[in-house]
């Protein structure tokens, strides 16, 4: 009896951790970050749509086929589940990413991913969850085989992708399938997609030329956003549905809707000229950019549309051909009244179709100006202003005249003086209305100069002259004063008899010696020297003291100029 209790206790505890295992494994693969399959969209009426960054798509076709499990969650964890991981499952082929319950890729050396298998690939919900995103650098072509049957959502975002082979047995274009693709710049997207899910290749900006296929119904929401290259696209006869912002951005300029479209929704398209075949075509609130025009059916929605919304019409209201209503045929057109510059003009247009006619005005011809007259000369503080006359109605046109340029010279570029002398520096040429503000010297001990221009050379050396306008503008003058040799020097005393070059005095008694130098404006420092300084001192200034009796001699010096005083102190 207690064996079969512990066995029934072992038992009950091994199922216990077996539940709990399969919950756990349930939780972690449960997660809503992939699904098979398209989504679940919702039908909105023109000008309701959801906000711009949801890009949900306007009405999914209800007589669309879907795969088994599309709109179920299909995420599995890769490593976990023996349906991804080719070391556990023999299904999946060596060396190859799974991105579909039975949908598996293999890239080669050469960067070309191959995708193959049956049924849809995996949804995402946000950039960055793809399958591919470690390995989108490396993907340079992407070729999708028939057996597969949607692309998923962010599949293939922001790959290096410049080739695209979408297999004939896809049927879906999930949203932002290939956004962000911006090396792509062609496709042919089979008919067998009925739709073309929202951002589908959006931002592909090298994107020059799409093939859409009879069969394809839907045009989702920001399909062909900013695709500035795409310069022309066919519609074909299947799409009845044309989503938001599907065109905005893109490189289109015309545009044919063709009969089958019965609804193009808000800001579908940026400035184009569009033919419209349907005459029930229901408009979205902007549908179509300001400035463009649209070519359109009398009594038309589209008609009506163009009216309230401002836009150019053209009708298709020529003799039909072959049962199609088209546009005239104008010619070059005849202008039937000349414009002056007083009344505009006439020119008439005529169909080579039919033989209608209609007529334009032609804007009023130039005026016929006489010469510019000047009526406010410019100065280098304001400008100016002109005026012309037209002879044929007197109308006046004035125009301002830039200010003058600032200019500024002088009567010399640099300078050489003795020290002593002077110069008077003067502006010759400024601009018109300018004045002198200030002069100023670098080094005024060098050189002075004054409110007017006057300079005064004062020691050897150089300086610069600034002279600066009112209007900012300046000049240098540089100015070298030069040395003046002394030529001569004559010595007195003061305080003593000088006889000749001879001056005795007692012992300890002063005197001074005065020497003057000739030229005065003498660069030359006069200095004084003894030759025996224990008979007679002398001083910087030329005082001379007695020391003892004896003699010495007394050398005055200026330049290269001496003159020897022999002193005699008794």
């Amino acid at each position: 009896m207690k064996r079969n209790a512990f066995k029934k206790i072992l038992t009950f505890i091994f199922f216990v951790l077996l539940l709990g295992a399969v919950t756990v494994h349930a939780e972690e693969t449960g997660g809503g970050d992939k699904s098979g399959g398209t989504g679940t969209q919702s039908e909105q009426e023109p000008g309701k749509e959801p906000d711009q960054d949801q890009e949900q798509n306007q009405g999914q076709d209800s007589g669309q086929s879907q795969d088994p499990g599309q709109g179920q969650d299909q995420g599995q964890n890769q490593g976990q589940d023996p349906a991804q991981n080719p070391a556990q499952n023999p299904e999946i082929p060596a060396g190859s990413i799974q991105c579909g319950d039975h949908v598996y890729a293999t890239l080669d050396n050469a960067g070309v991913l191959t995708v193959t298998g049956t049924g849809p690939m995996w949804n995402y919900k946000a950039e960055g969850e793809s399958v591919f995103t470690g390995i989108r650098s490396k993907i340079y072509k992407i070729v999708i085989k028939d057996g597969v049957t949607s692309v998923g959502a962010f599949m293939f975002i922001n790959t290096m992708c410049n080739q695209l082979e979408i297999g004939s047995t896809v049927k879906v274009l999930e949203k932002r399938a290939f956004y962000r693709s911006y090396n792509l710049t062609s496709v042919k997207v089979p008919g067998t997609v009925l739709q073309i899910g929202p951002a589908a290749f959006r931002e592909c900006t090298k994107l020059t030329g799409c093939e859409l296929s009879e069969g394809t119904k839907i045009i989702g929401n920001y399909a062909f956003y900013k695709t500035p290259l795409l310069k022309s696209i066919s519609i074909p006869q299947t799409v009845y549905k044309i989503g938001r912002m599907a065109f905005v951005g893109s490189g289109l300029t015309e545009v044919k809707i063709p009969a089958g479209v019965q609804t193009i929704y808000q800001n579908a398209f940026g400035t184009v000229t569009a033919t419209i075949y349907n005459p029930n075509t229901v408009f979205g609130e902007n549908a179509f950019a300001a400035g463009s025009t649209l070519i359109v059916l009398t009594g038309s929605t589209a008609e009506t549309f163009a009216k309230a919304n401002g836009l150019n019409i053209i009708y298709l209201d020529c003799t039909p051909e072959g049962g199609i209503p088209v546009a005239h045929s104008w010619d070059s057109g005849k202008v039937t009244k000349a414009s002056t510059c007083k009344e505009k003009g006439v020119k008439t247009y005529t169909c080579t179709r039919c033989g209608a006619t209609k007529t334009e005005d032609i804007a009023l011809s130039a005026h016929s100006y006489g010469a510019w007259t000047l009526t406010k000369a410019p100065t280098v503080f304001a400008k100016g202003s002109q005026r012309r006359i037209c002879s044929v109605c007197n109308y006046a046109e004035t125009k301002s005249v830039k200010k003058a340029t600032p200019v500024l010279t002088l009567n010399t570029k640099k300078l050489t003086l003795s020290a002593g002398a002077s110069y008077k520096l003067a502006v010759t040429s400024k601009g018109a209305g300018d004045s002198v503000k200030s002069w100023k010297s670098s080094n005024k001990k060098v050189a002075t100069v004054g409110s007017a221009g006057k300079v005064k050379a004062k020691t050897p050396g150089t300086a610069k002259i600034t002279v600066t306008l009112k209007s900012g503008k300046s000049a240098t003058v540089k100015v070298t004063v030069k040395k003046v040799a002394t030529t001569s020097i004559i010595v007195k005393t003061k305080g003593a008899k000088l006889s000749g070059k001879k001056v005795t005095v007692k012992a300890r008694k002063s005197f001074r010696l005065v020497a003057k130098v000739t030229p005065s404006n003498s660069s030359d420092k006069v200095t004084f020297s003894s030759s025996k300084k224990s008979v007679a001192t002398v001083t910087g200034n030329g005082k001379v003291t007695a020391r003892k009796k004896g003699t010495a001699k007394i050398t005055v010096k200026a330049g290269k100029k001496k003159v020897k005083i022999t002193v005699r102190v008794k």
